[in-house]
């Protein structure tokens, strides 16, 4: 059947879009031969596109280079003994994968954020192996600590002269990234040892590369945590074994407060960096250096104000020049690396392109249905109501199920849906009269509920739990009664008699009258108390609904 020709223009469209790489010629970037997901040439972006990504890819291979020539020998042993390490061979096709469809600034921040992560991985790719004992002894070994990777690099910068590792992130991390298929090789080798298939595959292959013995042998010691989820830390067994020898490394657990609301965070938190850097003064034999470390600080400070300021930009406008990937990527390598310099040049650069784009209005993905990629543990929020029926007086209150509605925005509403629920009450006697008091502190609309309700203050004689039950029982589905008040008359009267209650408070009136301070007395007293409500069997008496009275 005869086509119709086609002409040039039709085909490849003007030579201005041509130049520019504009859609009408998009079909000249198409780059996976027909059939295969292998590359055939280059994606066209237009000349000055073009230009500067090959530059970038080309500034890749020199890094790898670079790598290579510190010490050929050496290198050369590691890819012959780590086989994760052949998968960094794909470094630049990844970069190119990450780039597909970037133009203009979208292109250059997608570009500096991720030159900045092959610089950064380079140069611990480099330190981690010149420092590893299975390639050679080496005198990089003793300056050079492991860390968990999900523990940041900063408390390093406090000794200079040394360097911390974050072992799983180059090993195991970035491996599926690269070459998801080496990846199930470290996965299968994983679930052999017995370790269940169904969980996340990032710790299987954390485990896979532990067995098959194939982390560098660096340093002597090693930093874990407890970050970032359940199966991570299972993983840790495998990791503490690896890492430490079976043992002989000294390992330092640096437990990560979780409960970001929590007013003790902070100061766990603190208290967990000082006991990381006391572990490492005794490791190194060198005090830690404050400044250092504060110089570092101030550096991860500016970062994360330019990382703040990109996302205002993403909440406020569609200037965001970051793609989700490369951003949500960049973000966790910041993070697990500590912050090293390659970040703060990267951060500058990036800033400069976005400020670029909200000055000028450029929208770099017009078409995006996402801004931002907002992936990370501190970033992933859930609500747990608890049990939606109490279960005893641990779980007092009114309890819930959430009704989440999920559509423009997301909607949380707490539903109450128990039957009853337990309440503690605390009753002060005033009155003399200990059923009214009761009474008078009741609340409305307890029919359904469980109380415990408490006696407190001083009474003339002890309350009879059993009377005030018989009052007031009925106002309840179950009712407890404890008696915690104090007898007006003196605590000691009986002290010296010759009975039980004699001896037994002479013995706590001589500890009161050694006793230093008024807490010390305050707690002899109350002894005191509690061994008297015992000797006059004043104990706690329970009624339920189905109970005669």
């Amino acid at each position: 059947m005869w086509k119709r020709k086609i002409s040039i223009k039709e085909q490849y469209g003007t030579l201005e879009h041509f130049l520019k790489g504009d859609e009408p010629c998009h079909y000249i970037g198409q780059r996976y031969i027909e059939g295969t997901n292998f590359y055939a040439r280059r994606e066209w972006r237009g000349v000055k596109d073009t230009a500067f990504a090959f530059y970038k890819w080309l500034c890749t291979w020199v890094k790898m280079a670079i790598f290579v020539m510190h010490d050929p020998v050496r290198i050369a042993k590691a890819f012959w003994k780590y086989r994760w390490l052949s998968a960094y061979l794909a470094a630049p096709m990844m970069v190119d994968k990450w780039i597909e469809g970037d133009r203009g600034e979208a292109l250059r921040a997608d570009l500096y954020a991720l030159d900045c992560m092959i610089s950064d991985s380079t140069d611990t790719l480099w330190k981690s192996l010149r420092a590893d004992r299975r390639l050679g002894e080496t005198k990089w070994s003793d300056v050079t600590v492991a860390f968990d990777y999900t523990l940041p690099k900063h408390i390093i910068f406090g000794f200079p002269g040394y360097y911390a590792i974050n072992m799983q992130q180059h090993a195991a991390f970035m491996l599926p990234l690269m070459r998801k298929q080496l990846g199930c090789y470290y996965v299968d080798q994983a679930v052999a040892c017995g370790i269940p298939g169904d969980m996340c595959t990032l710790p299987l292959v954390e485990v896979g590369v532990a067995v098959e013995n194939e982390y560098p042998d660096i340093g002597n010691c090693w930093l874990t945590t407890n970050n970032p989820c359940d199966a991570n830390m299972m993983d840790n067994t495998a990791m503490w074994r690896a890492l430490s020898n079976d043992g002989k490394k000294a390992v330092h657990p640096f437990t990560t407060p979780l409960m970001y609301d929590d007013p003790t965070t902070k100061e766990l938190g603190v208290h967990e960096v000082y006991s990381a850097i006391e572990f490492l003064e005794q490791q190194f034999g060198v005090p830690f250096n404050w400044d250092t470390f504060i110089e570092h600080i101030e550096d991860t400070n500016e970062f994360n104000r330019g990382s703040l300021n990109r996302w205002d930009i993403y909440a406020k406008s569609d200037n965001g020049a970051l793609n989700s990937v490369v951003q949500g990527l960049f973000r966790i390598y910041f993070y697990q690396q500590g912050g090293t310099k390659y970040f703060k040049k990267a951060n500058k650069k990036i800033n400069r392109v976005f400020e670029k784009c909200v000055r000028k209005n450029i929208h770099p993905f017009p078409l995006a249905r996402h801004r931002a990629l907002a992936w990370s543990c501190g970033s992933t929020y859930y609500a747990w109501p608890g049990c939606p029926e109490g279960r005893g007086f641990d779980e007092t209150g009114e309890k819930h199920v959430y009704i989440v509605t999920l559509g423009n925005g997301c909607s949380v509403k707490p539903v109450c849906i128990a039957q009853r629920k337990y309440e503690i009450l605390n009753v002060e006697l005033k009155s003399g009269d200990v059923v009214s008091d009761v009474l008078a502190a009741l609340p409305e609309n307890t029919r359904s509920d469980v109380y415990r309700i408490i006696l407190r203050g001083e009474a003339a004689e002890p309350p009879q739990p059993d009377a005030i039950i018989s009052a007031v029982g009925e106002r309840f589905f179950s009712l407890q009664v404890r008696d915690e008040t104090r007898l007006k008359r003196d605590v000691w009267e009986s002290a010296g008699e010759d009975n039980l209650r004699g001896r037994f408070l002479m013995r706590l009136k001589t500890a009161f009258d050694e006793a230093k301070t008024d807490a010390e007395r305050e707690k002899i007293t109350q002894a005191a108390r509690w061994g008297l409500a015992a000797l006059d069997n004043r104990e706690e008496v329970v009624r339920h609904d189905d109970q005669k009275a």
